[in-house]
């Protein structure tokens, strides 16, 4: 067990990602299964029996050759990955760590832990996809939503929650993403964020605190979604935006960056909380729709093919416009368009855009919010 907690120990020292690859990563160990996990380490009584309870873990490696010590736990591994076990080998090292190097040795010699080791030894292409359903399938034994593996596995995720970061958010691209930004990140780095992701919602009057900025990944892609195709496609291809092969995922989702900025990602989700926010305090709690609010605003571009022009708009209403007589224009016409459409609200998010009416409610719009209009078509 004392190997187990070198390893890790090791890893951390080097900066190593021995869990680069295992999309379940360390969750913390408060939670019910990790907390029994510590519980029997502790244990004086029940910690030989450790090899019993637990499942084990798997590791992939390169190479697997004997170490120079002359004793048969000894094997040198090369490029080990973790890619099932995560919860079982942090806890065992949060546990050992609070032991002296000597009770570590002797307390725990007799404790074990199951180890598959699976040798991949190339990156041809074969390999590769074996390495992939290997890290797949050895985490279905509690299920993982499909979206879970495939944002993990997309390196565009990972850049976009790196650049977004430079300006308030913090995006949760993996499981253990909260964790790591409450467990992590010092005060003073989540204090920096705050007063970033501030300077942008402030221009909308809206108030934002610490637990704000951590939004999940599917939730930016879907409120891109909104803007750049209409709210009734963000409303009714939710479950697209992570599905590879689909034609929402594939054409928008792994593409985001060539039609928002990352700095215009975080002024659209603040947009959107704002609606929401506003939507909540409504007499109706139904109104302004948010989805409706993000699409209505890019209807105003003339030319959708030009992927430029997505970011322009943003950047003009942020830069040079009067933001509070747009938002509340725009609000107007998702008010506007829901009154002409006649439909109970939850028909009304279910039903495609009637560009008809809502060219209608455009029109009758312009009579009262004529600047707020012409600036968006300027």
């Amino acid at each position: 067990m004392s190997q187990i907690y070198e390893l890790i120990k090791s890893a951390k020292d080097k900066g190593y990602q021995l869990f680069e690859e295992n999309i379940r990563e360390y969750l913390g160990e408060g939670g019910t299964i990790n907390k029994a996990i510590g519980d029997t380490l502790r244990s004086d009584s029940d910690r030989l029996n450790f090899l019993y309870y637990n499942n084990g873990i798997t590791m992939i490696v390169k190479s697997a050759k004997p170490g120079q010590l002359n004793v048969s736990r000894d094997i040198v591994l090369e490029n080990p990955q973790i890619v099932n076990g995560c919860q079982t080998v942090n806890t065992i090292y949060s546990v050992l760590d609070n032991y002296s190097e000597k009770e570590r040795i002797e307390v725990f010699k007799d404790v074990f832990v199951m180890t598959k080791l699976l040798i991949i030894p190339t990156n041809n292409e074969n390999d590769i996809n074996f390495y992939h359903d290997v890290v797949k399938y050895t985490n279905k034994q509690n299920p993982i939503p499909d979206k879970v593996f495939t944002a993990s596995n997309q390196t565009v995720f990972q850049r976009i929650q790196s650049e977004v970061k430079r300006f308030g958010l913090w995006i949760k691209v993996k499981q253990s993403d909260k964790i790591k930004f409450d467990n992590e990140f010092s005060i003073k780095e989540k204090a920096d964020m705050l007063d970033r992701a501030k300077k942008i919602a402030g221009q909308l009057k809206l108030d934002i605190y610490q637990k704000d900025l951590c939004v999940d990944l599917e939730k930016i892609l879907q409120v891109a979604l909104a803007y750049i195709t209409d709210g009734y496609t963000a409303f009714t291809k939710k479950s697209s935006v992570l599905k590879p092969n689909t034609e929402i995922f594939k054409k928008y989702s792994i593409n985001i960056q060539d039609y928002l900025s990352y700095e215009n990602l975080v002024r659209l989700y603040f947009l959107y909380k704002k609606a929401e926010s506003d939507r909540k305090k409504s007499q109706d709690l139904r109104t302004p729709i948010p989805y409706y609010v993000l699409g209505f605003l890019s209807y105003h571009i003339k030319d959708k093919l030009e992927t430029n022009n997505f970011n322009n708009l943003l950047d003009k209403i942020f830069t040079k416009g009067d933001i509070d007589s747009i938002y509340a224009y725009l609000v107007n016409l998702s008010k506007g368009y829901k009154r002409d459409m006649n439909k109970d609200y939850n028909d009304l998010i279910k039903a495609k855009i009637d560009i008809n009416i809502l060219n209608k409610t455009i029109e009758t719009g312009k009579d009262y919010m004529e600047e707020s209009y012409k600036f968006l078509t300027e």
